[in-house]
């Protein structure tokens, strides 16, 4: 997989099939839409291309409160490896960017892109706010812009409960402390990336502090976990969170790369 700034992935000499969104947290709804476009684009013969932001748009244009992210960057991008995509293009959500209307971004899309389909949420809108459009729009400009190539539009997956799964209810799980219900949103076990992180060991005690994760932490409460260090691996660990601190017995003093939330002990 390629990673390439947005401004500078001109492929118009590529067969491409594109989507596009904030992806934040790459739950199980994300993961429908990237993987119907890496099948599209084998069957097309053309390069699947995903194409995101390194801010969530909303967040950064304060339509919605700010909360930090679900996954770290290094994560997601091994992820949408993983899943097959051949190139990541990431916009900087830029002042400029911001006020770009729709009609003017998928016009510059469709300038880059040599695109041959396109596959968005249906609840999808891109552009300012006061000129935003929305997926149906998206459709007839594509389909203007580029020759006729169509804009599926994914439905929306649901879980168990029949709710909408978005990067909002998973948040809202992960408030509530409901780590069975997150693992169950996503599809895997909720990671927290531990580097970079501030950190103490003493007397077999690891206590990193909350403060210090560029992600979004759990509600204070304990946790069977997995933690990942290097090429180490230390199974079914108790995890307490409380106030600042997130804390774990360890048998020995190694930087702790990742936190895989099993399950929660209150559920």
């Amino acid at each position: 997989m390629k990673i390439i700034p947005f401004e500078n992935s001109f492929m118009k000499e590529t067969d491409c099939v594109i989507t596009i969104g904030a992806f934040d947290g790459l739950h199980l709804g994300h993961q429908k839409i990237i993987k119907d476009t890496v099948n599209l684009a084998k069957e097309k013969n053309a390069k699947s291309v995903v194409i995101t932001f390194n801010t969530n748009p909303k967040m950064a244009t304060s339509s919605m409160v700010f909360s930090k992210p679900l996954m770290m960057e290094e994560d997601e991008n091994d992820f949408y490896k993983k899943m097959g995509i051949d190139y990541l293009s990431i916009i900087d959500f830029s002042k400029k960017m911001s006020k770009l209307t729709g009609v003017e971004f998928i016009a510059e899309l469709c300038k880059l892109y040599r695109i041959q389909a396109m596959i968005i949420g249906k609840d999808f809108k891109c552009g300012s706010k006061e000129h935003s459009v929305s997926a149906l729009k998206i459709k007839d400009l594509v389909k203007d812009f580029a020759f006729g190539a169509p804009v599926l539009l994914e439905d929306f997956v649901v879980n168990s409960d029949k709710a909408i799964i978005s990067s909002s209810l998973v948040r809202t799980k992960l408030h509530e402390g409901k780590i069975n219900v997150v693992n169950s949103l996503l599809g895997r076990h909720y990671c927290l990336n531990t580097k970079n992180t501030r950190f103490k060991y003493e007397n077999g005690m690891m206590t990193i502090f909350t403060d210090s994760f560029m992600q979004f932490v759990p509600k204070d409460g304990q946790y069977k976990t997995k933690v990942i260090a290097g090429k180490k691996v230390f199974e079914d660990l108790n995890v307490i969170i409380s106030g600042s601190c997130l804390s774990f017995q360890l048998s020995e003093s190694v930087e702790p790369d990742r936190i895989y939330f099993l399950r929660s002990n209150q559920e």
